[in-house]
């Protein structure tokens, strides 16, 4: 029979050794138990929004809040805009500025919490103009008369608002952004409507009259030769022109 020898220092070793693998076992435990209750204790994110109606011209304020998950959050637009303007803040989810346009949106704005929980809403947002609007627009010039298929610059200026965009369009032809009219090909005198319309309160419009006249054809003589002339005769020959405009003189 053999008898084993305990070393009191062996002993002690060995205690001191399970005791660390005991306290680190219950220190992963505890901390599981504490991330999964901060998991379940923080919950989903949730959303909600305050957007009143505002005015073009008057400053805005509005705000997407958000609640529950793990803050801080993030906030951002993932489909469709803002009204020209106003901005989102990205920390706090305020949406402010001074609108420029009249106009209702719809947007969809997606949110992120710490722990990369994503949650989104749809919003909506309606800027209009004030009844009491001081908006005037004029256009220059306001008649003319043009040639078939002529060009012709066209101006607008805009009073009342910071917005001085227009919108250009005409009732034959065709015009550029920037105003620029091209006459229509016609055959007859036709009258053309050019209207500039302001970006900031679309009832808003300047109108223009044009007179489009055909273009007439080159003017040329047409006689290639004269009748010979006899002295002593009077003398009598006809030229003949086309183009132009007649009559002729």
């Amino acid at each position: 029979m053999s008898v084993e020898r305990i070393v009191p220092g062996k002993r002690r070793q060995q205690c001191f050794s399970h005791a660390v693998q005991t306290f680190f076992a219950l220190m992963a435990i505890v901390l599981i138990f504490i991330i999964t209750n901060s998991a379940e204790s923080a919950g989903s994110v949730l959303l909600s929004y305050q957007l009143p109606n505002g005015e073009v011209g008057v400053p805005y304020a509005g705000t997407i809040s958000a609640s529950g998950g793990i803050s801080p959050y993030t906030f951002s637009t993932v489909d469709g805009t803002l009204p020209a303007g106003l901005t989102l803040n990205r920390t706090s989810g305020n949406i402010t500025g001074s609108p420029t346009i009249a106009a209702t949106k719809y947007l969809r704005v997606r949110v992120t919490d710490a722990r990369g929980a994503v949650v989104s809403i749809q919003a909506r947002l309606a800027i209009f103009v004030s009844s009491n609007s001081d908006i005037s627009i004029a256009i220059s010039p306001t008649a003319m008369r043009m040639a078939s298929g002529k060009s012709q610059q066209f101006s607008a200026s805009v009073q009342g608002t910071s917005n001085t965009a227009v919108t250009w369009s005409a009732s034959a032809g065709s015009v550029s952004n920037t105003g620029v009219v091209t006459a229509p090909a016609v055959t007859s005198d036709t009258r053309v409507t050019v209207i500039a319309t302001s970006a900031a309160d679309s009832t808003k419009k300047a109108i223009a009259n044009v007179l489009v006249s055909p273009t007439a054809p080159t003017l040329s003589v047409t006689t290639s030769s004269l009748n010979p002339a006899q002295p002593g005769t009077v003398y009598s020959s006809s030229l003949s022109a086309s183009g132009g405009v007649a009559p002729y003189r």
